[in-house]
């Protein structure tokens, strides 16, 4: 975890000021596209992470999140509740700005992520995001958060890029690679019938976490000490946030491009131990995964710009490997799906 630079350094410890922190070691964490993060060591042992939101996070993008993390903690989850600053005079601001930057601190939580593809850690995934959802779902939003829609809005997510719309991004990236774009266009009007006949838009809207997977869930002795990382929250189907931790917890080793049934048995199987399901939303679990590689695909050609060959080589990655394993394995999955069902009634 390297150091800071002195001038970034500097820059950083006047934000931390506002929190009345004098930090010690100010260290780098390599984590995600969108945000960056350092953690703070400070007097007493107290240790912190910071965060410097991305330009494409609005303030009420933020809030929201930050509003969803405080109802959150009052249900007793083990999240980083953002802490407060002297923020010009304002009680309660977990916001900082900076040189044009917004910031936010956060506690740093103990325990470790589990054993990846441990199929008693994805059963108890799956009864953690289940008692999620239900302590969630007490929570009244102000609407949709800003930037985000449902699984198959995709448009969103270009709100704060050059292009307009997803369309118009494929286009431009199909300008020099025609193959993957066509591919990744075949499977978006695949997915979006798939959706459609099976009732998706007719689904509720429920806060659903959207990173929920083995890097956010922190363990000490089998059990949770942290669950991190609600920048993606936002409001969709339950069903989608299911098929979202699939489609990053249940990939199958070495080459992670294909879903692992027996994962899937356990990850849904744990979520039904503590939450039923209807047949609708049981039925959409593997083509709302479908959703979630074309969603993925959508946010990374929104980075186009910055990640150029990056994101035409997980593009390319999708239409050769995934969604081919997909569909080899969309069976098998159905049926793991249909076991844990009947698992869950007959124990009910």
């Amino acid at each position: 975890m390297p150091r800071v630079s002195f001038a970034l350094a500097e820059t950083l410890r006047a934000v931390l000021e506002r929190y009345s922190i004098t930090p010690g070691a100010i260290r780098d964490i390599a984590s995600g596209r969108m945000n960056r993060h350092w953690r703070i060591a400070a007097a007493g042992g107290r240790e912190y992470v910071l965060r410097r939101y991305n330009t494409r996070r609005s303030r009420d993008s933020i809030a929201w999140e930050h509003a969803l993390l405080a109802h959150a903690a009052t249900r007793g989850l083990p999240v980083a509740e953002p802490l407060s600053a002297r923020d010009r005079g304002r009680d309660r601001a977990t916001l900082v700005e900076d040189g044009g930057s917004l910031y936010a601190l956060f506690p740093l939580l103990p325990g470790h992520p589990s054993p990846y593809a441990n199929l008693r850690y994805l059963r108890i995934k799956g009864r953690l995001l289940a008692r999620l959802h239900h302590e969630l779902a007490t929570w009244h939003p102000p609407g949709q958060r800003d930037g985000y829609g449902r699984i198959w809005e995709l448009d969103t997510l270009f709100d704060h890029t050059p292009h307009v719309s997803f369309n118009e991004a494929l286009r431009a990236f199909g300008r020099d690679h025609r193959e993957t774009a066509s591919g990744v266009r075949a499977q978006r009007y695949r997915s979006l019938r798939e959706l459609s006949r099976l009732g998706y838009g007719d689904l509720p809207d429920a806060p659903v976490h959207w990173d929920f997977h083995h890097d956010n869930l922190f363990f000490v002795r089998g059990e949770l000490t942290a669950l991190l990382d609600f920048d993606s929250a936002h409001l969709d189907a339950r069903a989608a946030d299911i098929a979202f931790s699939i489609a990053l917890d249940c990939l199958e080793p070495p080459d992670h491009h294909a879903i692992d049934p027996r994962a899937v048995r356990a990850f849904v199987g744990g979520y039904l131990e503590h939450t039923p399901l209807d047949n609708r939303e049981l039925r959409l679990i593997v083509p709302l995964v479908r959703a979630v590689i074309v969603w993925s695909g959508a946010l990374a050609l929104s980075h186009q710009e910055h990640f150029g060959e990056r994101v035409a080589r997980s593009l390319d990655r999708s239409v050769r490997f995934r969604y081919p394993a997909l569909e080899a394995r969309a069976p098998a999955l159905e049926a793991a799906v249909h076991a844990a069902a009947e698992e869950a009634a007959a124990r009910s």
